[in-house]
């Protein structure tokens, strides 16, 4: 991807996470990546829409690669994959800005007004729970436990996360990270 277009989607995913997509205007965008306009139409076309839908997928690639690359890799067990993203999450729960919240704010905020930028969040969920589904597989679980514990780790990190962020503190990750120890 051309370095241009990654700069703006990176001020884009910033600005979005703290203002949302309709707090954030495409002005605002081309002055904080500090390029002209006629250049934010160059590599999105379609506007703001087709903006914030790269930005959700960048988002979501960059976070899936950290879980592959930081966790994933170092993990014997399932239940030390995700108590290893909860150790980080703890650590990082007071940044502004946040790939897995970024993209479910963004959800929920368009998920009754926009059904294209909707469909595209139900399709990084489903990509993401699909992740998670095929790591549990690959640590020992049948096809069926890991379709249903897929939903579990990621309703019970990613709630936790939501949660822990709104009352800016993280209890609420130490609380599940110790219901996963004692799984």
């Amino acid at each position: 991807m051309n370095s241009n277009k990654i700069i703006i989607i990176e001020k884009a995913a910033e600005i979005f996470s703290q203002k949302g997509y309709f707090g954030t205007g495409i002005n605002e965008i081309v002055k904080s990546a500090q390029i002209p306009k006629g250049s934010f139409y160059y590599y999105f076309p379609d506007g703001k829409e087709q903006l914030v839908i790269e930005t959700l997928w960048y988002s979501y690639n960059n976070m899936m690669k950290s879980i592959k690359e930081d966790f994933f890799k170092n993990a014997q067990t399932a239940s030390e994959l995700f108590i290893n993203m909860i150790n980080r999450l703890e650590m990082i729960v007071d940044k502004k800005y946040l790939e897995s919240l970024t993209i479910t704010l963004i959800g929920i905020e368009t998920s009754q007004s926009n059904s294209r930028i909707n469909l595209e969040v139900q399709k990084i969920y489903e990509t993401w729970q699909n992740e998670y589904e095929q790591m549990l597989i690959e640590f020992g679980l049948s096809k069926e436990e890991a379709s249903q514990y897929r939903i579990f780790y990621f309703s019970i990190i990613h709630g936790s996360l939501i949660s822990s962020y709104i009352k800016h503190n993280n209890e609420d990750l130490k609380i599940v990270k110790n219901i996963i120890q004692n799984i």
